[in-house]
């Protein structure tokens, strides 16, 4: 077993993926991929406020160093990513 914050590589698409542990992630990162799995989904919520209207769902997320992180998607994302993510 590697280490918490040892990286690995895995194929997605036929095409070798770098993975980064979640306990490796800093602010200042830009690229990473991670491979986790969701334990909790979150029912979209809509906002409309004097800067804008939009929607978001927020996931947390378990990789296999039982490391986890809760990731928040805001506006095209939810229309991307929702249907997308199921727990489990």
């Amino acid at each position: 077993r590697k280490p918490n914050n040892a990286s690995s590589s895995s194929m997605i698409n036929g095409v070798s993926v770098h993975i980064t542990p979640i306990v490796s992630l800093n602010m200042y990162q830009n690229r990473w991929t991670i491979k986790a799995r969701v334990t909790s989904k979150s029912d979209v919520r809509t906002w409309s406020n004097a800067r804008g209207e939009g929607s978001l769902f927020s996931v947390e997320l378990l990789d296999s160093s039982e490391t986890d992180i809760k990731a928040t998607f805001f506006k095209e994302a939810v229309e991307q990513f929702y249907a997308l993510l199921q727990v489990n």
